[in-house]
């Protein structure tokens, strides 16, 4: 898998231009809310995009709603806490949670340190057509 990496320039706190690396990776799906998903054999597969460990921050806590609950698009399943903010982890599709990385729920900061190999949880899709709500890298890069 390629990765490709692209300058963000934003505004500091102070006014200074910062830039930003952000990794945004081929050959997966993007939802609104800055998760990557990888869709294989009727389960979608996600983790947090590199943008967004980065607006959060270090994470300190990470919980997914547990195995073998029912989710609807955009429903919350999951908080995470960082040293900056707590935020909701919504879902990217509707269907059964059957997974979620107990290694990320034990150590939240891998999803920081590698976000594309760290991923949090597997929902087996009720709706299949939901994938076309998410957007692939090229226009996931454009929204960043």
């Amino acid at each position: 898998m390629n990765a490709r990496f692209y300058i963000i320039r934003s505004l500091g706190e102070s006014g200074s231009d910062m830039a930003k690396e952000i990794d945004v990776r081929d050959g997966r799906l993007y939802s609104r809310d800055h998760l990557w998903v990888i869709i294989e054999e009727g389960k979608a597969r996600f983790g947090l995009t590199d943008y967004a460990q980065m607006e959060m921050g270090d994470l300190v806590y990470l919980e997914l709603t547990e195995v073998g609950n029912d989710v609807g698009i955009d429903e919350e399943i999951g908080v995470m806490e960082s040293v900056k903010t707590i935020d909701s982890i919504y879902a990217p599709v509707s269907g059964k949670v059957i997974e979620s990385n107990p290694a990320v729920e034990k150590e939240p900061k891998l999803a920081n340190q590698a976000p594309y190999d760290n991923w949090i949880g597997t929902i087996e899709m009720t709706v299949p057509s939901e994938i076309e709500s998410l957007c692939d890298a090229e226009s996931y890069r454009k929204k960043v």
